[in-house]
């Protein structure tokens, strides 16, 4: 785990906070408009896809996951992998309805900044293994290999790995 986080567990700027609020947001948007879909047509592929609240009720628990998981953990793995894949879903499904705007663009850029932190969380939260470390320290042959480094390297590349 690093030493000092950037930012604090409720720090506004934080970016997993920033994507619960989006979600939260979302989240009550569906919850005080529900026939949205049927008014507008670049709603209308949401209610194609799953029934709108269940949208809505989607976009909360995941907002909880991001905001009460402890960090560096696997729950915040597996909620950093939901929220990228709903955030997806929400892309695909304002394309469908109206074909690229910037709502495609925002909810697809949310959705690799999601992807972002879960590899963060993933390479800090390995690091704690110690199969994981002895890996890392001390590779396989066969995967100095795959990299092009050490004796046995197919550049022939010797003293590097």
């Amino acid at each position: 785990m690093p030493e000092r986080a950037m930012f604090s567990r409720w720090d506004p700027l934080n970016p997993t906070n920033i994507l619960a609020a989006v979600l939260l947001l979302f989240a009550f948007g569906v919850y005080h408009r529900p026939y949205l879909p049927l008014l507008y047509p670049s709603y209308s592929a949401f209610d194609d896809l799953m029934p709108w609240a269940w949208w809505g009720w989607s976009a909360l628990l995941i907002a909880l996951l991001l905001l009460f998981t402890p960090r560096y953990s696997g729950w915040r793995m597996l909620a950093h992998a939901l929220c990228g894949l709903y955030l997806l879903a929400v892309a695909g499904a304002f394309g469908a309805g109206i074909g690229v705007a910037s709502g495609v663009t925002t909810y697809t850029v949310l959705a690799c900044v999601s992807g972002i932190l879960f590899a963060r969380t993933a390479v800090y939260w390995q690091s704690e293994w110690r199969w994981w470390r002895r890996l890392v320290e001390h590779p396989p042959r066969w995967l100095r290999w795959l990299a092009g480094t050490g004796e046995f390297s197919p550049r022939g590349e010797k003293g590097r790995g």
